[in-house]
């Protein structure tokens, strides 16, 4: 089954390891991923919450990809 995460900030190989809280939560979005052999990651690049409103565009496009993979 096709999975997409979208998760803020970086990929965990990104972030400083001073960081523990954000490589800690990388790391998380990162093995929800990993539980799909069809899945996709996108990190929205911004420390914050609600990407769907601050940055529609990243789930736009992430749901035109998914639909066109169908």
């Amino acid at each position: 089954m096709p999975l997409v995460v979208i998760a803020r900030n970086k990929a965990s190989s990104e972030i400083d390891n001073t960081k523990t809280r954000d490589l800690v939560w990388a790391t998380l979005q990162e093995n929800i991923a990993a539980r799909s052999t069809n899945s996709t990651i996108i990190f929205s690049g911004a420390r914050q919450h609600s990407i769907h409103k601050k940055q529609p565009e990243i789930v736009i496009e992430a749901i035109q990809t998914l639909a066109e993979s169908l």
